[in-house]
């Protein structure tokens, strides 16, 4: 709440609390640089929510038929203001982490969590510029490298079982092809040679021209 209290001024303007532009990726795996990005993307969004009803209201609109027009907008207002939340909450429990090495590797996957939504662009049009971007997604790719060493161990980490995921790809063991075979034999889809419902779209066929590849 306390993040939304400039907007109780008539006067106020989103865009002077704009984070300072990007020289590098790096600046992009800062976490209080993406927290006050978020803050801004909510901030702007909803003054330009609230511009776009009042200029409907001042058309002659009625309050409903405005509200209705910008269902999707404000829809996606409210996903942009609980994404800043969400981040918030999440770099805070990674600062809690009292485990060093957990906790580099926790602000990465932190910092995916916010870029995968910037990359994304819901509501980042306007606000951010090619350059930037461009920043957000070598930072996307310079963030994944550095985690692509504890994959594994943060899958593993949700405790799920194989019986419970029942997937020849996410499997403890690591023997994916295997169970891909194994999977593919014992698929009822592969019982028969040709399927069953081949007979039904056999007649549409020019089987004379088929011979010929």
């Amino acid at each position: 709440a306390s993040a939304l209290s400039p907007l109780k001024d008539p006067n106020f303007d989103a865009f002077k609390t704009r984070p300072r532009l990007s020289t590098s990726w790096k600046e992009y795996t800062d976490l209080d640089f993406l927290l006050k990005l978020f803050e801004f993307r909510t901030l702007a969004q909803i003054q330009f929510l609230r511009k776009a009803l009042d200029s409907r209201l001042n058309a002659g609109q009625k309050y409903d038929e405005a509200w209705a027009e910008l269902t999707l907008k404000a829809c996606r207002t409210g996903q942009s203001h609980v994404m800043f939340f969400m981040l918030g909450k999440f770099i805070e429990m990674v600062r809690s982490c009292e485990d060093q090495e957990c906790q580099k590797v926790l602000t990465n996957v932190c910092v995916l969590f916010a870029l995968q939504d910037i990359i994304d662009g819901k509501q980042w049009g306007g606000l951010l510029g090619i350059e930037e971007l461009d920043h957000a997604e070598e930072a996307c790719n310079k963030v994944c490298s550095m985690l692509r060493p504890n994959a594994v161990a943060l899958v593993d980490a949700w405790d799920f079982h194989d019986k419970t995921l029942n997937s020849t790809i996410g499997r403890y063991d690591g023997n994916v092809y295997e169970a891909q075979y194994l999977a593919a034999v014992k698929s009822p889809l592969n019982k028969d040679s040709v399927p069953a419902y081949f007979d039904i779209y056999k007649q549409y066929l020019d089987l004379d021209f088929s011979k010929l590849r």
